[in-house]
């Protein structure tokens, strides 16, 4: 995994969770998953750039506000393995949802 990738962690209660720092792009812009496990994805929005207001994936059903300077919580299943994108709402900054199958 390259600096710019995180694996999420497993929490006790079973869940997994990963945290992205958004600040002109995310950090990390790549995190892996495993599949059927219940996902929180903690967005820290770090600036009020209106490109980064709104988050998008194919992963989960509508997009997501996320607030200035504030932390938002994305809870989602990944069902699939495969390789997912997600993006600010213009599109200009992108990163990458790596789901694995298997036991995790």
């Amino acid at each position: 995994m390259g600096r710019n990738a995180q694996r999420a962690r497993r929490l006790a209660d079973g869940t997994q969770e990963a945290r992205v720092v958004v600040d002109r792009g995310y950090t990390p812009s790549r995190i892996e998953l495993d599949a059927g496990v219940p996902a929180v994805l903690r967005f820290e929005r770090r600036e009020d750039d209106p490109c980064t207001e709104m988050l998008v994936s194919e992963l989960w059903p509508s997009a997501h506000r996320l607030l200035a300077h504030a932390e938002t919580p994305v809870r989602f299943t990944p069902q699939r393995p495969g390789r997912y994108a997600f993006t600010c709402g213009m599109g200009m900054y992108s990163g990458e949802l790596v789901v694995r199958g298997g036991k995790g």
